[in-house]
């Protein structure tokens, strides 16, 4: 509710599809992460079944933010590092009936386009035995990059929440197949996703702003 709220004020207009009607409990969702503010649009289509997030552990150090993320139940995550207490907190979730829900690029996208995935997340995935769905979110680069200082007005944000892989499929499957699953859903380009809507006006009075920190 506060991030549909917000996203009206700031002039975004967020369209959600969901191609499932209930997510099965316990399960995965993998989302991907072109933007600081993916979580809110994967938040909205998950809200039912209160998904635990991974979320980078810098941000548990900040006051607010931290206890702001822990109230919804994310847990923490080492960036660029092994964290066995992040392993086992996914596997406590799965085990305990719950939804898991991750950002597998584990980092937002400088550039607006997909990036590499650890080849562990696919052995994970296909450990887990329990059904994973995706989320594919496109147009939250361009309506809040990672180095622009904020959202820009008339941004429209597509997202669709869908069955990635069934566990028949991953019982039958190699992890190397689930990768290429796992890479073909979630692929995307910001820039592509422009070409194919040339309607779609950014407002901005600071537009270009920490582009030269890319």
């Amino acid at each position: 509710v506060i991030s549909r709220i917000v996203f009206f004020l700031r002039g975004v207009k967020v369209k959600y599809v969901r191609r499932v009607d209930k997510l099965e409990t316990p399960s995965i969702v993998l989302s991907t992460h072109g933007s600081f503010i993916d979580f809110a649009y994967a938040g909205s289509l998950t809200k039912e079944t209160a998904p635990n997030f991974i979320v980078a552990r810098l941000y548990f150090y900040k006051n607010i933010v931290g206890s702001f993320i822990r109230e919804f139940g994310c847990f923490p995550k080492s960036m660029f590092a092994g964290d066995i207490e992040s392993a086992k907190n996914c596997l406590s979730v799965i085990k305990g009936g719950g939804v898991l829900a991750m950002m597998p690029e584990a980092r937002l996208s400088t550039v607006g386009k997909f990036e590499d995935i650890q080849p562990a997340t696919y052995n994970f995935l296909k450990k887990s035995g329990v059904t994973v769905y995706y989320i594919k979110i496109e147009g939250n680069y361009l309506a809040k990059p990672k180095w622009g200082d904020k959202i820009r007005r008339g941004s429209v944000v597509y997202t669709t929440l869908d069955t990635l892989l069934t566990k028949d499929e991953l019982e039958a499957m190699t992890p190397e197949e689930i990768g290429k699953r796992v890479e073909e859903k979630l692929y995307y380009d910001e820039y592509e996703f422009l070409e194919a809507h040339p309607e779609i006006s950014y407002k901005s009075k600071t537009i270009a702003k920490g582009l030269e920190n890319v």
